[in-house]
C-alpha cells in the first residue's frame, strides 16, 4: 500500500465533511444515510489501519528472525575466534 497516508487522509476528510453537516438541517432519511456513510468510512479507516499494522508487524517479525540469525552467526564467529586465540 504505497499511498497509505493519502488513502487514510481522503477517508478521514470525507468523514470530517459528513460530520460537519448539521444533522438538524437534514431530513430523517438523509440523517440515517449520513450516519450509515460515516460508519462505513470509520470501518474503512479501521480496516486500512489494521492492514497496515499487520504489514508492519510482519516486517518486524521478519527483521527479528534476520537479527536472530545474524546474532547466531556472530556467536559462532566469536567462538571460533576464541578457539583460535587459545590455540595461538
Amino acid at each position: 500500500m504505497d499511498n497509505f497516508e493519502a488513502v487514510i487522509g481522503r477517508l478521514m476528510l470525507a468523514h470530517a465533511k459528513l460530520k460537519a453537516i448539521d444533522p438538524g438541517l437534514l431530513s430523517e432519511k438523509r440523517r440515517k444515510e449520513r450516519s450509515k456513510r460515516m460508519r462505513e468510512l470509520r470501518r474503512a479507516i479501521e480496516d486500512i489501519i489494521a492492514l497496515k499494522f499487520s504489514e508492519l508487524s510482519e516486517a518486524g517479525r521478519q527483521n527479528a528472525e534476520e537479527l536472530d540469525a545474524a546474532t547466531s552467526q556472530l556467536l559462532d564467529t566469536l567462538s571460533g575466534m576464541q578457539t583460535a586465540i587459545q590455540i595461538i
